[in-house]
């Protein structure tokens, strides 16, 4: 299976969609639009894999600078496979291409989240390099 990374375009956004709700994530096809357009500003990036001209998945990514390191911080803040294609190596190709655009803009670390009912996914981070080194709190806000 031959495997391309492309930048998203708002044309991806049905089958971002897709993938968000593999995830648990409720989401429209518009309103996924609208959250690829805001990729395309500096410092983020939203990079998709195909297959046979198929998207298969997607990883969501963020550069920042923070107060306590001397070069900025690279975020994977959402990252999908299609359940169709796991194990195919998919996810590996996509976590490459991520680590090297951090590599490319001086990122000190990479860090990530991962919910604690997705033990398969920690132990592919795990077994790229990646370390468990804190407990990550959430208070959920009230929209207004």
């Amino acid at each position: 299976m031959k495997i391309s990374i492309e930048v998203a375009k708002p044309e991806d956004a049905a089958r971002v969609a897709d993938l968000l709700r593999q995830m648990g994530y409720a989401t429209s096809e518009s309103d996924t639009a609208k959250r690829i357009a805001l990729y395309g500003q500096p410092s983020y990036q939203l990079l998709i894999a195909k297959a046979e001209e198929m998207t298969v998945g997607f990883i969501a990514l963020h550069l920042y600078d923070v107060l306590h390191l001397p070069a900025p911080e690279g975020r994977i803040s959402s990252f999908c496979i299609d359940e169709k294609v796991r194990g195919k190596g998919i996810g590996k190709t996509l976590l490459n291409a991520a680590e090297d655009y951090f590599k490319e803009n001086g990122c000190y670390k990479i860090v990530l989240n991962s919910n604690l009912k997705r033990p398969e996914t920690h132990q592919f981070y795990l077994n790229r390099g990646y370390q468990f080194t804190s407990k990550h709190f959430v208070k959920f806000l009230e929209v207004v």
